[in-house]
């Protein structure tokens, strides 16, 4: 086994990244080629692909989230069958790459989240936060024969972190910039945003939390009411009127007051609650565009009440860069920026060269990167925790 000093000193690494997000729709793998770490990280893209989930496995995973569905028999289940996909994603891209497993130094994945507890809540003889990424690093390696990096979030709740988000260490990393203050909106099934003042950043001087739902909710009205998978470019919603004594009841949520630093998830904000959305809509009578042209205007509202309460009355904010499977939501983003002040510049991020979607799966093979180098990679004042640490876990081939 190598230590770390090598990974520091070597040059050119090859490593890929795995996420599979909330919506649950495809596993993103990035391959990166990676030289130094920390501040003097120098980071290239180097192929991206999407790699579908089977429809009965993804039927597994939705099980998961609920607790009434799911039991230890089909988590056990599902951890394995996740890690051999995770594997075969892994296998997909080195045949388009035309590279072989030893080529690779390291694979950094994220696992699927199926339940996520950011806040400490009583349990047995105390009270503890925590957090299940599933998708077996022992079946990645053997099955891809390469060491995997993994585990990433329980690390920084060890030292009372939420363990998430995560991503802000790698914007401050990739997009820091002397003479512009930037925020780094990713807009997934959560969304959260990453400020980076201008200037010689610090790690402490980070503001980054998730503001509340992204695409999350708007996906599972689009899939109950009108049988789609998504709301294509935000095309519905644009059809539908916003019921604004029902986007009221929703602005109302104590979460989107909460002081960052602060994570949130499926948990509150799955199916459960558009569930109870649509039965709110369906009381009043509204169509299935007004629910989505309602669920579409609380992500923009709620994006933007935290630029206005944390992020504009301290900074001048110069750009706006958007990631994230909302960044195809037209009418979402335009009512973003009808929200923000005129003279800021939106950018996403393919005006600087990097792949929108390919964001987070790279994020995590810079992660990776930074583990092999035993260098400290959460932002405490993103997360919350007490403390710098390595997060991470190392399975070896």
């Amino acid at each position: 086994m190598l230590g770390y000093e090598y990974y520091r000193q070597k040059q050119d690494k090859l490593l890929i990244g795995l996420m599979c997000g909330t919506s649950a729709d495809g596993v993103d793998v990035a391959l990166a080629k990676i030289s130094g770490f920390g501040f003097d990280s120098q980071v290239e893209l180097i192929d991206y692909l999407e790699y579908p989930l089977p429809d009965l496995l993804r039927e597994e995973i939705f099980k998961s989230f609920d607790i009434a569905s799911s039991d230890v028999w089909q988590i056990s289940q599902l951890n394995f069958a996740l890690g051999d996909i995770f594997a075969q994603a892994t296998l997909t891209m080195l045949k388009k790459a035309k590279l072989k497993p030893e080529a690779i130094t390291a694979i950094g994945s994220h696992g699927q989240t199926v339940h996520h507890i950011p806040n400490q809540t009583a349990f047995a003889q105390g009270r503890f936060n925590s957090t299940l990424q599933l998708g077996s690093a022992a079946v990645i390696a053997e099955l891809a024969q390469i060491n995997v990096v993994s585990d990433f979030r329980s690390r920084d709740m060890a030292v009372q972190g939420q363990g998430a988000p995560l991503v802000p260490y790698v914007d401050l990393l990739l997009f820091r910039k002397k003479d512009k203050t930037r925020i780094l909106q990713n807009i997934g099934g959560i969304a959260n945003f990453t400020l980076l003042p201008a200037g010689q950043v610090e790690y402490n001087e980070i503001l980054a939390c998730d503001s509340g739902p992204g695409n999350m909710i708007m996906d599972a009205i689009a899939n109950q009411t009108l049988g789609l998978a998504y709301d294509p470019e935000g095309q519905e919603a644009a059809k539908g009127k916003i019921d604004q004594d029902l986007l009221k009841i929703l602005l109302a949520d104590e979460y989107f007051d909460l002081t960052p630093p602060k994570s949130t998830g499926r948990e509150r904000y799955g199916l459960a609650y558009a569930q109870k959305l649509i039965e709110l809509a369906s009381e009043k009578g509204l169509k299935p565009q007004d629910m989505l042209a309602t669920a579409n205007e609380l992500t923009a509202r709620t994006i933007v009440k935290h630029y206005e309460d944390w992020v504009f009355p301290k900074y001048k904010v110069d750009e706006i860069i958007v990631s994230g499977g909302g960044l195809h939501n037209k009418t979402l983003i335009n009512r973003l920026k009808e929200l923000c002040p005129e003279a800021l510049t939106w950018l996403n991020l393919e005006d600087l060269n990097i792949l929108p979607d390919a964001k987070e799966a790279l994020a995590f093979a810079i992660l990776a990167n930074e583990t092999l180098c035993y260098s400290p990679n959460n932002l405490p004042a993103a997360t919350g925790g007490t403390k710098p640490v390595v997060l991470g876990s190392i399975t070896y081939k």
